[in-house]
């Protein structure tokens, strides 16, 4: 076989590679991508997941904030009123650290309250279950989809609507938001990879601080 057959074979096979691939993205339903979806986000259980929350509050504003998480440990980072806090979780116990008071104050845990950050990343796991999701926008980097909640959907508080941008090479979320209860929260900025060093609390960190026990 001479070179410009084989060239002319090798120009066919990329041709129907891409021509099938691309045939392939066309034909992605929003409940496929939502599913790819949910499926590499999995990936966060085992590799860990940071992502960056802004709650937008009536009255109080916007808090931004940047959670780690990895299995049952959190670690939250977040300015507030010229402050630095960051609050720790291991669902048992909480270590939370005021750099206006220079304290460290540790309690029982009490993150899971209805707008605590680590719960908010739920609202992905919702998205299969009791929401009928159509395609708003697509783009060469992402797809856009509005989520609405269907009338079978047995949880109350889960939020009317929500909007989620997929990223087309890794299937992460890029950006989703959500009202919950009147807050609004949108998370962003997502990544894999967070240390158990980066989820663990060590009084190390802060030499100098005071330590209140309320346990």
């Amino acid at each position: 076989m001479n070179m410009k057959k084989i060239a002319l074979l090798f120009s066919a096979l990329v041709l129907f590679v891409l021509s099938a691939s691309a045939q392939d993205l066309l034909t992605q339903t929003p409940e496929e991508i939502l599913r790819k979806m949910s499926q590499a986000m999995d990936r966060g259980e085992a590799e860990g997941l940071a992502v960056t929350m802004e709650m937008k509050i009536p009255i109080l504003g916007t808090f931004r904030s940047r959670l780690y998480t990895r299995g049952n440990k959190t670690r939250m980072e977040m300015k507030a009123m010229g402050r630095d806090v960051c609050m720790w979780s291991d669902e048992e116990t909480t270590w939370m650290y005021d750099s206006m008071s220079n304290e460290v104050v540790i309690t029982k845990d009490r993150t899971r309250g209805d707008h605590d950050s680590a719960d908010n990343l739920e609202l992905m796991d919702k998205l299969e279950e009791g929401y009928d999701a159509k395609l708003q926008k697509e783009t060469p980097e992402a797809w856009y989809l509005r989520c609405t909640k269907r009338k079978d959907n047995p949880d109350k508080d889960a939020p009317k609507r929500m909007d989620v941008a997929v990223c087309k090479d890794s299937y992460l979320v890029m950006e989703m938001s959500a009202s919950v209860k009147g807050i609004t929260v949108v998370m962003k900025e997502f990544s894999l990879g967070v240390s158990e060093e980066d989820v663990t609390f060590d009084m190390a960190r802060y030499p100098d601080a005071g330590v209140t026990d309320e346990r």
